[in-house]
């Protein structure tokens, strides 16, 4: 996957996530994806263009369920 950002934000401040929003729109990531892993956890992941998620997708077995603008 070509620098594609899973985030996890439990414990974090809204101060933190405003800071990380800013510094991923600065490295013009543009899509968020949220996919579903085969454990039935849900993640999100960040990245320039949606289809660089695939690989990483097919290789741990996960389903993207949404694809949203940033």
């Amino acid at each position: 996957m070509k620098r594609g950002l899973d985030i996890t934000t439990k414990g974090w401040s809204k101060d933190n996530i405003a800071k990380l929003r800013k510094k991923l729109i600065e490295q013009d990531i543009k899509y968020k994806v949220k996919i579903e892993m085969p454990d039935l956890t849900v993640k999100w992941l960040y990245a320039r263009n949606p289809d660089d998620v695939t690989p990483y997708c097919k290789q741990v077995g996960a389903t993207v369920l949404t694809i949203e603008d940033f």
